[in-house]
């Protein structure tokens, strides 16, 4: 089995907190880690590259805001790990333990699976935000568990926040999806993978922190955010699940879940809302034009 690990990190306006991701990452058994920087913006840029030489990694900067997916498929690129390696995706907004990526791999190595995750705890309690996790066709949405397996256990989801997955498999799914720009494209991503074949798990001892909403501002969720949550949400569930994953019961009333939550938000309910249903226009536009999408 190849030790070589491949560790890419997608920033955007988030240089403080990747700082403190990369004093707790061991960077010993780790062959090359990137940080693509998404911000667009020259300040921002000059911390990530002093964070870099500092830290002795490698850094590189989109030309404008590609999206998660777009970013981690150029750090990738970068860095071109062979299909015997492992290639981990941080979010730059978790801080982790010196022998987590070892174990990761190890992990993967022992159960046989293509694409793992780490347990991931939040807030100052360490409550459990990805123990594992499925996909939800019927209701077309990603479920995670909060009641962490003891054990590797096999699932269905597996969240990008810090998924380890091997070259060979990111080789065959050919990285994310890059239409999507953000949100769902771990989902898409998982979709594709099981319907290969692939084997995911969740590895419950090894466990990272994660500051959810660390890298989001002070208003809540934003705008772009209900756009393109409910965009991507129909857009996938069309492509992959035709009409009826789209209009069953329980997919309306999750769209409809989505959709009255910006109302619960502090600020900017009425453009967040607006924001929403145009996702929603949107995703179905794109599908009416792709014909072979809704089967």
């Amino acid at each position: 089995m190849s030790r070589e690990i491949y560790v890419v990190v997608v920033n955007y306006y988030s240089s403080g907190l990747l700082t403190e991701l990369l004093e707790s990452l061991d960077l010993t058994p780790i062959t090359a880690l990137m940080i693509v920087d998404n911000s667009d913006d020259m300040c921002e840029w000059s911390r990530i590259r002093s964070a870099a030489s500092r830290f002795g990694v490698d850094c590189i900067q989109m030309s404008s805001n590609l999206g998660f997916g777009a970013g981690v498929n150029r750090g990738v690129k970068a860095l071109n790990p062979s299909d015997e390696s492992h290639i981990w995706i941080l979010n730059p907004d978790t801080v982790v333990r010196p022998d987590t990526a070892v174990a990761l791999m190890t992990a993967l190595s022992d159960s046989g699976a293509d694409i793992a995750s780490p347990l991931i705890v939040t807030d100052p309690s360490e409550r459990v935000w990805y123990g594992g996790g499925n996909f939800d066709s019927r209701r077309g949405r990603t479920c995670h568990w909060s009641d962490a397996p003891d054990v590797i256990t096999e699932c269905t989801f597996v969240t990008g926040a810090a998924m380890m997955i091997r070259g060979l498999a990111w080789r065959r799914l050919g990285g994310f999806r890059e239409d999507l720009f953000m949100y769902w494209e771990d989902a898409e991503l998982c979709i594709r993978a099981h319907q290969r074949g692939m084997k995911m798990v969740i590895v419950p001892s090894v466990a990272i922190w994660h500051a959810v909403g660390g890298t989001a501002n002070d208003s809540g969720k934003s705008a772009l955010y209900y756009f393109y949550m409910q965009r991507n949400r129909i857009l996938i569930l069309g492509e992959y699940f035709g009409l009826g994953g789209l209009v069953g019961v329980s997919a309306i009333l999750e769209a409809l879940r989505i959709g009255v939550r910006p109302f619960r938000e502090e600020s900017q309910r009425v453009r967040k809302f607006t924001a929403s249903a145009r996702g929603i226009v949107h995703g179905l536009r794109l599908l009416a034009g792709r014909s072979s999408g809704i089967v």
